[in-house]
Formats: structure tokens, sequence, C-alpha cells
């Protein structure tokens, strides 16, 4: 490295040449600084120009919002009707278009109730009665005059103070649906009285199936039913059931007497008194010709032969009234008493019809009893 040489100005030895400063040509005076502020917004250009106008930024957005509220009602499926206090119409939209039949621009601004076939179906909309959202079915008219039905929601409009301004509709024809919903109204109600033609034809049907169609009595069927449920049901319980049967003396010669007419009578006005004198635990039929069969459950041998007896002696007193003639009605029984076991009640029956033999053999006008084990009869 070679020497410096100490004599030399540090200035000889840099590769470029710097001039002197004109110290004479520098402002020196103080700056007033508290004459004027400094602003960014106007001092600075690029400020001023980049920072937005905030009532335009305002405008701007409420502009964008309405706009796609506005898109929202135009697109909408349902038809949306606004009015305002007057219940002028401010809002149509195109679904109310295509429903109405008419265009936005000459409905604004008409009454409301234009809209509506009947008067006071426009009472969701009334200003002075709305409180809250309704919701109702209405029946409107189009421009040519056709009625529909149409399901509608109204809903209130308020302003930032909590005032109403006016209403809003929403609102979707449902013609097609009432009358589904008619056709199925009048189908369920056909139905129905179908149904129940049914059930009085199975009531009748039973009845006929049951019932002696000459003394409205139970039949053999029906009582032959009731006496085997009946039996089932003791043998479970372990309670007694039993049965008699009752035979009207001399029906034959009655009959071949007085004609089929008044053996008719005969057993027509026994019925009514059997119907009248036989109580709760006690059921008598006509099983054929002219006897009857008496069940009765939940009664001791001692009952039973009392209800027996008691049934018999009421058609003793049985006058029957013929144009030139009185027939006296007597009637024979045989009650079949359960002192020992039995299998079935084919045999509870066998001895019934063993007892009214010997009622028969024995003089008739009578009751007789006959005991599953006469042992200890």
């Amino acid at each position: 490295m070679p020497e410096r040489n100490p004599n030399q100005n540090a200035s000889d030895t840099s590769p470029l040449d710097v001039a002197p400063r004109d110290t004479a040509s520098i402002d020196t005076a103080p700056i007033d600084t508290a004459s004027k502020e400094f602003s960014p917004a106007t001092d600075s250009p690029h400020l001023q120009s980049d920072l937005p106008d905030p009532r335009s930024q305002i405008e701007a957005y409420l502009k964008d919002a309405h706009d796609y509220a506005q898109m929202l009602i135009n697109a909408s499926l349902d038809m949306i009707i606004s009015v305002d206090i007057t219940l002028r119409i401010v809002e149509f939209n195109p679904a109310a278009e295509r429903s109405f039949g008419y265009i936005r621009e000459e409905m604004i601004g008409k009454p409301v109730d234009i809209l509506y076939a009947k008067p006071d179906d426009a009472w969701p909309i009334r200003i002075d009665t709305f409180r809250h959202a309704a919701n109702t079915e209405v029946s409107n008219r189009r421009k040519n005059g056709e009625v529909f039905v149409s399901s509608l929601r109204s809903v209130r409009l308020c302003n930032q103070d909590g005032e109403t301004i006016g209403v809003m509709g929403i609102s979707r024809e449902i013609t097609v649906e009432k009358m589904i919903e008619q056709e199925l109204h009048e189908k369920s109600m056909a139905l129905a009285a179908l149904n129940d033609e049914l059930e009085d034809a199975n009531k009748k049907l039973h009845y006929l199936a049951t019932t002696d169609e000459l003394t409205a009595l139970p039949n053999r069927r029906a009582m032959m039913d009731h006496l085997n449920r009946c039996w089932a049901q003791a043998s479970r319980e372990d309670t007694a059931v039993t049965c008699a049967i009752f035979d009207i003396d001399k029906f034959k010669s009655i009959n071949d007497t007085h004609g089929h007419d008044i053996g008719d009578k005969v057993l027509r006005q026994v019925a009514d008194v059997l119907k009248r004198v036989t109580r709760t635990n006690e059921l008598i039929g006509r099983i054929g010709g002219e006897e009857f069969l008496l069940v009765l459950t939940g009664a001791t041998s001692e009952d039973a032969e009392n209800a027996t007896e008691r049934i018999r002696k009421s058609i003793a007193g049985t006058i029957v009234t013929a144009p030139n003639f009185d027939i006296r009605v007597t009637m024979s029984a045989g009650l079949a008493i359960v002192n020992r076991r039995i299998d079935s009640v084919d045999e509870l029956i066998k001895l019934a019809d063993t007892a009214l033999y010997a009622a028969k053999k024995n003089g008739r006008d009578r009751l007789e009893c006959a005991y599953s084990d006469p042992s200890i009869a």
C-alpha cells in the first residue's frame, strides 16, 4: 500500500471533484409553522382523490340493497302486493301480474279492494284492524272476472320509528288445491255414507242371522253361540251355567184346530211375555217350533229352579184372544242341574231335554229337573 503524503489534501485523493458549498445561497430564515396547518385531505392531491365520499357510499349501498330486494320480489313465485296506509297499491310483482292479468303500471296507486271477489276478504290488510301477521284464505278476482282462491299472509310494514306505513301481502294461488280438497272431502263424505250403509247392512244381516223373524227373540243359532260362550267362561272361571227348555203345551193342536195364523199369534204373545220377565243374567230365545231355550249364568241350582218356575208361571196366565174364542196358554219346562261335572254343552242340552220330556209325561204345565248325577239329587 503506498504511503500517504502528509502535505496532500484529502480532496486530492478523491476520484470525484466536489465543489465547495455556497453557504450564502441558503435561506436560513425560520419556518412559521403556526401560520398554517397541514391538511391531508386538501394539501395531498393523492389522498384527496383516493378517499370516497361517505354519503355516496351509503347511497350506493342502499341502491344495491333496493335492487337486490326488487330482484327477489320480481323472481318470487308468490304474488307480492304491498299497499300504503291509504290501502293503495305500491308494489305489484310479476307473479301477481300473471295471476291477476293486470300489469304493474296499471295497478300502482289503485285501491287494493279491486283484487278481491268479496269485500270482506280484504280484512287482513286493513290498517285499522291489523296488529300482527295474519294468515287466511281469500277469494280473488282476475282482470277477466274469473274468481280464484289464494292463501294470503299479510305483514305489517313499519318505519324506523315503529309507525305503520303499509302492509305487504304474500299470497299463492291454491285453486287447484282447493278443488282437490273439495273433491277429497266429497269422496270422504261419500265413503263415510257408504260405510254407514255398510254398517247398517251388517247390523241387519246380523239381526237376520241371529233373530227369530216371527217372535223377534234370539234364534237357535244365537242361543247356541251364547250358551257355548257362557260354558267356556264358566269353565275358565269355575262359575255356574245351566239351561232350561220350555215347550208350549198342545201347540200342534192349536195349529191344527185354529190355523197357523192363530198359532203364530200365540208364539208372538208368548215371546212378548218372555221378553218382559227375563232378568239380567237370563237370556231366552226360540230354538224351533214351539220350543224356547233359557240360559242362566252365575245361578245356584236353587236360583235356577226358582227362575225357571217364575218364567213358566208367567206364561200360564197368558190368554190369547181370537175373533170368536180365547186360548189359555201353558208351558212345560225342563231344567238341567249340574251337580257333577259334565264335559260339554251337548250333555247340558240333553239333560234339559230329558227334564222336559218328564214334564210332558207327568201332565204338562209343570217344571221338571234332570241332574247330571241323579244319585245325589
